[in-house]
């Protein structure tokens, strides 16, 4: 059965105080509301669903391809001919989002000649990748010299090391998390004796502190999102200086160690926090291999492009400029990747920061119907959405039932008391799931 959980006490869902401009309609939360022991507090939308129609509550995903004919807005996407420049599609759960960008790719390669090899389609995760390489694969019924769906790092490592071949230098070589921690470990040792430049730290991040492996974990967390944007050491001191915060001005000195330490015992391997950071440079960099890669690069395709970090919107952005064929697809209220640096401003913003080959604004198409959700699921969605602040656009928000769709639909609402609880219920729902079968 789906569910909406959250780890916070009974109470109404937080109100949107910046996004009041933007929101289309309130709606109020309905429930009745009883308190049942460890459970916390749940409420209740209850309405039967026809048994053929129980597993598309479930939302996997996985419905959605070949179950329906093009809708009239998946239709204008998948119409446009090659050369139509960027192509930005925001659409709600369960409105076709990956369907589209799949058969957009397979029209441009059967309608328009675009070679195989000539997209460029990127995925969140390696996961993702697979799923979508698998299916872009077995459309298009051939083989291609390059794997169909990539993550964007995988990409950056593969930019990368071509450069390096065709310079005559070694392949360059990713540092493992054991190797990175390994390092931070034996500096903070040394400082702790007092060798090398002894970071000034705050007063709450004492020895005691410092010596545990959650404190180099975050502290590994900051230096790597720091390589993510570009940042070097004394960037993140400026800033450290700029925002007071001091554990970044620490963090600084540590950090100007780490590369020169990693650069001296392993040269040439890269932070995979950086990789992509670093494919963006060497284009910038190199102004002939960009000019290759555009030309190979017909079609550069995103799915979930509200996962894109700063620099691979950069790279993105490098491949698809001049108003080359890109589309990018995604919802900006579904990001998963915010721990790693994802934007998901950076989709909502593309609409008005990309521009065709003539100077006009990329074409926006926002998906109105959603083909997953029965009304009483979609009803929920809708409710919460409003309730949430944005990422600049909501328009995507309130997707109609496609025609036809069953009427009902179950939804049950549990607020649990603490994030143990919250996880140990979504754990028992899935193997519930999982025997009976859905």
């Amino acid at each position: 059965m789906p569910f909406v959980t959250s780890s916070q006490g009974p109470g109404p869902l937080p109100d949107d105080r910046d996004d009041r401009a933007q929101r289309e309609g309130r709606a109020d939360w309905e429930g009745r509301a009883g308190w049942e022991g460890r459970a916390g507090w749940e409420g209740s939308v209850r309405l039967t669903p026809p048994p053929e129609h129980t597993t598309a509550l479930h939302g996997t995903g996985r419905h959605t391809t070949g179950r329906h004919d093009p809708d009239p807005d998946q239709r204008a996407v998948v119409e446009l001919p090659q050369g139509s420049g960027p192509v930005v599609v925001l659409g709600a759960a369960g409105t076709g989002k990956t369907t589209v960008l799949i058969r957009t790719l397979l029209e441009r390669v059967r309608r328009d000649g675009v070679p195989p090899d000539g997209l460029l389609v990127l995925a969140p995760s390696r996961l993702a990748a697979a799923a979508l390489r698998d299916r872009i694969s077995a459309g298009l019924e051939r083989t291609a010299g390059e794997p169909a769906a990539r993550t964007p790092h995988s990409y950056a490592f593969d930019l990368l090391r071509r450069a390096r071949l065709r310079d005559g230098l070694p392949a360059p070589r990713l540092l493992s998390g054991p190797e990175q921690d390994r390092v931070l470990a034996e500096l903070l040792a040394g400082h702790a004796e007092g060798l090398g430049r002894v970071p000034t730290w705050p007063e709450d991040i004492d020895d005691p502190v410092r010596a545990l492996r959650g404190f180099r974990e975050e502290l590994r967390d900051l230096l790597m999102r720091a390589v993510e944007r570009g940042l070097g050491p004394a960037d993140l001191r400026h800033l450290g200086r700029l925002h007071d915060r001091r554990e970044w001005t620490a963090a600084s000195t540590v950090f100007e160690e780490y590369l020169q330490v990693t650069a001296l015992s392993t040269p040439g391997a890269l932070d995979p926090a950086g990789i992509v950071d670093a494919a963006a440079r060497l284009l910038e960099a190199d102004s002939e291999l960009l000019a290759t890669e555009r030309d190979r690069r017909l079609l550069v395709a995103v799915d979930d492009a509200q996962e894109l970090t700063a620099a691979a919107h950069r790279l993105v952005g490098l491949l698809a400029a001049g108003g080359r064929d890109l589309l990018l697809v995604g919802d900006p209220d579904a990001t998963t990747q915010g721990f790693r640096g994802a934007l998901p401003r950076g989709l909502a913003d593309a609409a008005d920061t990309l521009r065709c080959a003539d100077g006009a604004p990329a074409r926006t198409v926002v998906l109105r119907t959603a083909h997953r959700h029965p009304p009483a699921l979609r009803a929920v969605c809708e409710r919460v959405c409003s309730r949430i602040g944005s990422s600049g656009r909501v328009s995507h928000r309130r997707p109609a039932p496609a025609r036809g769709e069953p009427a009902g639909g179950a939804v049950q609402v549990r607020l649990l008391a603490t994030a143990a609880q919250e996880g140990a219920y979504i754990a028992q729902a899935l193997r519930r799931h999982h025997l009976q079968g859905r």
